[in-house]
């Protein structure tokens, strides 16, 4: 497989290998021996070895390390228990593993660097609910949408005026991103708002998350992020199981996020109603604007009741009316529950088509990749994805890769260590090649 294609598995029983020693070493670590610097080591490797390829491997990488977390027979992730904890330890080191993945990469534009697969794929990781899984998952979401390092840039109050003012730059995303984001991306976030972890750097980050990607949208997507918006506060208003406080916390996620459609948005009318609205809030409701809720956090979430929080439920709250003045439209497209989400195709087998896969114009042609095939490694010998079906690929193998890593001698201490910890024979030499081969080292 050529290296502007898919990723060959020669390529892949890299990240497997290491994958399954991570897992193995939880689910077994009598027989590893090992401890917390061992998932260290295999952590950092992961992000070494994925550093040393080109960007548009990751989306492969990435959806490999997905296919170890714990899944349902229907391809979804199974739901966190507290009382399984080697299921949260390897939910933690795999979103880690990710997380390091995402951070070696510097894609410019979402829909090259997301495809619909992978969006899937991590967009299931905002129903976990564990605070610090949760923390790094939107960490990891930072990674893969913040294209114009704008993360640090952005305000925690409404009171600014124009994009220029914060030094926001806005994206370039395609109508094609834009519909999977509704269709898939949308009710999972909506879930993680409702799910969140009421402490100081989950808050902030998902708000952070939000805007984010309301910039990335940028001009094209103000009906997709206007419509977000909306959602959220639908879920604010309308969901049983939140705390006052979490309410407000989402109507001021709310008015940040419509604040910000304001400065991009040339549309005079949806502009004048959210000036209105936000208004009306700094004078009679300022605990529903992120300049009370997330500049003050300490203060807001150490609060106990409000003194007028009985009255304020009773007295109509000023909300955004955007769907009424048919600013936003129903999402159709937007899956709002689990069947829903299987009914699409996460059958028993589920299937991606690969980053090079997803940008195909006749998708039904193309040979499809199954989480079975990634982690066995199960590939058909004629099989176009084989590499001794092909010619020989433009991608480094694992001695080239660990060559190119060969300046961190810890690195290449700690993979030899590891393929020797299991058995003799898996032993590699550190050797820097310079020439690519076809040789898959043997690993299992």
């Amino acid at each position: 497989v050529a290296s502007d294609e898919s990723i060959g598995p020669s390529v892949l029983d890299v990240f497997r290998t290491l994958m399954k020693h991570l897992r193995n070493s939880i689910e077994d670590p009598s027989t590893q021996g090992k401890d917390e610097g061992f998932h260290e080591t295999i952590v950092r490797m992961v992000g070494e070895f994925a550093a040393v390829l080109p960007d548009f491997h990751n989306p492969d990488i990435m959806n490999l390390i997905f296919s170890y977390l714990p899944l349902e027979s229907d391809g979804s992730l199974r739901t966190l228990r507290s009382d399984k904890e080697k299921d949260i330890e390897l939910v933690s080191l795999l979103v880690k593993c990710l997380l390091e993945v995402a951070s070696s990469s510097k894609p410019s534009m979402l829909d090259t660097s997301m495809s619909e697969s992978l969006m899937i794929s991590l967009s299931q990781l905002f129903d976990i609910e564990e605070p610090n899984i949760q923390h790094d998952i939107i960490l990891l979401w930072h990674r893969l949408i913040d294209h114009h390092n704008n993360k640090l840039k952005i305000p925690l109050h409404t009171t600014w005026e124009s994009l220029g003012e914060c030094s926001l730059v806005l994206g370039k995303t395609t109508v094609r991103f834009l519909h999977r984001s509704r269709k898939f991306l949308f009710h999972k976030l909506i879930n993680l708002t409702s799910g969140l972890t009421l402490r100081k750097d989950n808050i902030i980050d998902c708000y952070i998350l939000l805007c984010l990607l309301v910039l990335e949208f940028g001009s094209p997507g103000i009906g997709e992020s206007s419509l977000l918006a909306t959602e959220i506060q639908d879920v604010a208003q309308t969901h049983p199981a939140l705390s006052t406080k979490h309410r407000y916390l989402l109507h001021s996620y709310v008015s940040g996020l419509l604040h910000l459609v304001s400065m991009i948005s040339e549309n005079e009318g949806l502009g004048n109603h959210i000036a209105e609205v936000l208004e009306d809030r700094r004078t009679f409701m300022s605990y529903l604007l992120p300049d009370h809720t997330l500049q003050n956090l300490a203060e807001f979430l150490g609060e106990g009741p409000r003194e007028n929080d009985e009255e304020g439920e009773k007295q109509e709250m000023s909300l955004f009316q955007l769907r009424e003045k048919g600013f936003v439209q129903q999402n159709p497209d937007m899956f709002r529950n689990s069947s829903m989400f299987r009914e699409y195709g996460w059958e028993s087998g589920r299937s991606f088509r690969s980053f090079s896969m997803d940008q195909s114009d006749d998708q039904d042609s193309v040979e499809v990749i199954t989480f079975e095939h990634l982690k066995e490694g199960s590939l058909d010998d004629n099989s176009s994805l084989n590499p001794k079906a092909s010619e020989p690929p433009l991608v480094p193998t694992f001695e080239e890769m660990l060559g190119r890593v060969s300046h961190n001698t810890s690195i290449r201490d700690d993979v030899e260590d590891i393929l020797k910890s299991t058995s003799p024979r898996n032993t590699t030499t550190t050797q820097t090649t310079t020439s690519y081969d076809l040789q898959t080292p043997s690993f299992h």
